[in-house]
Order: C-alpha cells, then sequence, then structure tokens
C-alpha cells in the first residue's frame, strides 16, 4: 500500500488534533476521507483504501469523540438519547458542546498542519456533513469531493424509527461486552438492507472494532452534533468542486431524496442511486467513488 503513517496526537498552541492515518506515496495529490457518527477511520475497507494508494496519497482522519482523536466529555450521555428520539433541534442546540462547523475546522486544521493546499475528498453519513463544509470552506482547494450516504445539508434527521432507536441505544454502554458486539452485528445487518448477515466474517469484523473501543457518548455528542447545528443548505451551493453524490434507495438512515437534493444544490453534481443498497459502506457504492476520486473515464462527469 505504501507509506503508512499514524499520528500521534499533536497540538497546534493549546488545541489538539485530530489523530489521522496516511497511505501512499505522500508526493502525490491527497484524497481526505472521513467517516460518520461514532466510527473510527479502520472501517474503511482496506482493500479500497489500498485501490486509491496506488496512485494517490489516502488520509483518513478520526472525527473528534471517535476513534484516537480527543474526546469531549463522558463516555455515556442518556440525554441525548431522548432528545435524540423526539428530534428536538432546539435541545439538541442547546445540549451540544460542539457543531459540525467545529467538525469541519478540525478537518482544517489537519490539512494545515500536513501544509496540504489542494486535495480531494470524500465523506460517509455524517462524515458527509462534515465533507460539505469542508468543500464550501475550502472552495477551489478541494477539486473532486465524493459524498455517500448522506444529507442536504439541513438539519431534519428523517430516517426509519427502527434506524433511529438503534443509533441511540449505542449513546449508553451496553451491559456488556458481549451485548454491544450483538448490537453491532444486528446494526450491520438492519443497516444493510439484509445484504448482510451473520457470517463469520462479520462476526470477526464486529470483535475487531469492540476490541479497538466503541466510544458511546462521542456516538450521542456526535448525534446532538448533527440534530442542533443549524441549516447549511446555502453552503452546498457555494462548492465548487467536481461532485458526485451516492446513495442507497433502501437507506433507513437517511432517504434517498436527501442525496438527490444536495445533488441539486451543489452546482457541479451528479447524482447516483444504487438500488437495493442500504446505509453502508457498499462494494459497489466505493467502486464508483474510487472511479470518480481517481478520475477514471468509465465515471462520466
Amino acid at each position: 500500500m505504501g507509506t503508512h503513517v499514524s499520528s500521534p496526537l499533536r497540538s497546534e498552541g493549546s488545541k489538539s488534533l485530530l489523530h489521522y492515518v496516511e497511505a501512499g506515496d505522500p508526493q502525490a495529490r491527497p484524497i481526505v476521507l472521513l467517516l460518520g457518527l461514532g466510527m473510527r477511520l479502520e472501517e474503511w475497507p482496506q482493500h479500497w483504501i489500498a485501490r486509491l494508494a496506488k496512485t494517490r496519497r489516502v488520509i483518513r482522519i478520526d472525527n473528534r469523540d471517535a476513534g484516537r482523536s480527543p474526546q469531549y466529555g463522558p463516555d455515556q450521555d442518556q440525554t441525548a438519547v431522548d432528545i435524540w428520539m423526539k428530534q428536538d433541534a432546539k435541545s439538541a442546540a442547546q445540549a451540544t458542546s460542539y457543531t459540525l462547523y467545529d467538525m469541519c475546522d478540525d478537518v482544517l486544521d489537519v490539512l494545515d498542519y500536513l501544509g496540504i493546499t489542494e486535495f480531494d475528498l470524500a465523506g460517509f453519513s455524517m462524515g458527509g456533513l462534515i465533507s460539505q463544509l469542508v468543500a464550501a470552506t475550502a472552495g477551489d482547494r478541494v477539486g473532486t469531493f465524493v459524498q455517500l450516504a448522506s444529507g442536504d445539508g439541513s438539519n431534519n434527521v428523517d430516517g426509519q424509527s427502527e434506524a433511529m432507536q438503534r443509533m441511540s441505544r449505542l449513546f449508553v454502554a451496553p451491559p456488556s461486552d458481549a451485548a454491544l458486539r450483538q448490537f453491532l452485528i444486528e446494526d450491520a445487518i438492519f443497516y444493510s438492507a439484509g445484504a448482510l448477515s451473520a457470517t463469520d466474517d462479520l462476526v470477526t469484523e464486529v470483535e475487531r472494532f469492540c476490541a479497538l473501543g466503541y466510544a458511546h457518548g462521542g456516538a450521542a455528542r456526535h448525534a446532538l452534533a448533527v440534530l442542533g447545528t443549524d441549516d447549511r443548505t446555502d453552503y452546498l451551493k457555494r462548492i465548487t468542486a467536481r461532485s458526485l453524490i451516492l446513495h442507497g434507495d433502501q437507506d433507513p438512515c437517511i432517504a434517498a431524496e436527501r442525496g438527490r437534493r444536495a445533488a441539486a444544490l451543489i452546482p457541479y453534481a451528479r447524482f447516483e442511486l444504487l438500488l437495493g443498497v442500504g446505509h453502508v459502506l457498499d462494494a459497489d457504492m466505493l467502486d464508483l467513488a474510487a472511479k470518480f476520486l481517481l478520475n477514471d473515464t468509465a465515471v462520466g462527469d
């Protein structure tokens, strides 16, 4: 995969930088990758990272309150459960200790620290929301942007009630490690819209992530940030990057219409609806994303 550099937590003045991992040629054009609520950078499929890293510098970043990035509070939050399930944006705005704007600034701080002026960008779910703000703020520094299974810049969260409940039950630590593993297996199957099943491979993958650690309080604060950040649709109109918006038609967390609206708001965007795909890093979705990021002629503008 080429060079592989893992950052320690660094400080720039009094502010800690996010944790990041690099792969590929450090002199190549960077691709920056951001993940969703409660996720850690190890959840990007390794074979996909290897594909990008053959010709590009790939930078995966742990959002604040996830993975090895700084934590911003206790490791569970029952209050967030109630706010999330009621979809109470006003209470979320009052309760949140940071917003998606802060999470965007975190990413730009890492890129400034690394001296990166121009880059391409991809974000999944909440990572897509953060990426929208990064692309809008960075302007022509971003050449290509891919949004995977994400929203339209509004703070409306209109996922299925079961999806909302499954997210919120992880804002508080389950009674045992075994319960956490079972929740994550069940959730993976549900979010995939039935594409996944409880195979040995899935169980092994979940056990690996559990061993790395799950930040329950971080996931809760991510949810409050998503719900409590104000409307950002005007930011989408400022994105100048060549953009591809990918969404599954069976996504139980974010309605596909949100992705379609995002593509309508972003000036140079095209929308692809993937049939039978849920809220997962689907193989076909990642294939389209890679082709677009690598400027493969098989995927047009």
